[in-house]
């Protein structure tokens, strides 16, 4: 046993002797991530068809399919949680590969979603695009397929899905030991989290400066004032969600990258539960980026019945 095999073994040794409470904890995060999750987006799917009163035409399927791949994500608590409750991953090796790749495919079609959302916005506001339920359906099929393939690729020998150092769940192994599985995760990092979280942070930023009321003015466009409020509430809509997943994502990303630079980093094994929580805990708080549009919709709805009173 080498000087880092015995490190990584004392410090698990470590949480084991720590496991009557440490695990109960980690267990009840999973638990309560889980269901707190899974109740908000269920409370918010079934209001969704009401958004499109607000939202362009077609983009609630849009938010549909990002509330089924969070869903998709948070679904599978029952698994890292008893496991986490017995330190130990309890589901055998296939189940290793099948929780890896759910888990991959949800996340992946998650963050897809989640860019195409302010980037779908600043080509309506800045190109005049009108948006359709085809448009939008394309956008989801490519999500879908685009997250599965590329989460199939591990599963055939580019880059592998693994037991993580706490030994209690399975995900995408960071720390590549070839040359190919390296160039997989190098292309997949800039791919689905560098470039897309760039360009949707910038365009989000465009659309706002657009939207500005100065700078309609400044150009000298008549902008019908329903147009302007509308995409204002989308964008702001989209805003709030680009940075809860943004924020509660980053820690897996930051561990991702160092163990891509300098491999997997000599710690706690207890601490990867961080970056492993962290983007469930975001995905349950997706929905709550929703309360102010669903206060403009229920402000709508109740003005119809004075005007049909007057």
């Amino acid at each position: 046993m080498d000087g880092g095999e015995a490190i990584s073994k004392t410090m698990f040794d470590s949480v084991e002797g720590k496991r009557d409470y440490f695990h109960c904890l980690v267990a009840s995060l999973f638990f309560g991530i889980g269901l707190l999750g899974i109740c908000l987006h269920g409370r918010n799917l079934s209001r969704l068809p009401k958004l499109d009163r607000v939202l362009p035409p077609g983009v609630v399927n849009l938010h549909f399919h990002l509330a089924l791949a969070n869903l998709g994500i948070l679904a599978m608590f029952p698994f890292g949680g008893i496991s986490a409750l017995f330190n130990r991953w309890l589901f055998g090796e296939l189940g290793c590969q099948i929780y890896a790749f759910e888990g991959m495919v949800c996340g992946l079609t998650s963050i897809f979603l989640t860019c195409i959302l302010p980037l779908l916005q600043f080509a309506v506001v800045r190109f005049g695009l009108k948006t359709n339920s085809t448009i939008c359906h394309v956008l989801t099929f490519s999500a879908w397929g685009t997250a599965v393939a590329w989460s199939a690729f591990p599963l055939f020998g580019y880059g592998s899905y693994n037991l993580e150092p706490h030994r209690t769940s399975c995900a995408l192994d960071m720390g590549a030991d070839s040359h190919l599985s390296m160039k997989y995760l190098v292309v997949l990092t800039a791919l689905y989290y560098v470039f897309p979280v760039g360009l949707a942070a910038l365009s989000a930023w465009m659309v706002s400066k657009q939207l500005s009321f100065h700078s309609f003015k400044k150009r000298g466009q008549n902008q019908d004032r329903k147009f302007l409020d509308s995409n204002r509430r989308t964008n702001e809509l989209n805003i709030r969600i680009l940075l809860t997943s943004f924020l509660t994502w980053l820690p897996l990303g930051i561990f991702a990258g160092i163990s891509m630079w300098r491999g997997p980093p000599n710690i706690n094994p207890a601490f990867y539960y961080i970056p492993q929580l962290s983007p469930k805990f975001g995905c349950a708080l997706i929905p709550l980026a929703y309360r102010r549009i669903w206060h403009e919709v229920n402000r709508k709805n109740s003005a119809k019945p004075e005007k049909h009173a007057r």
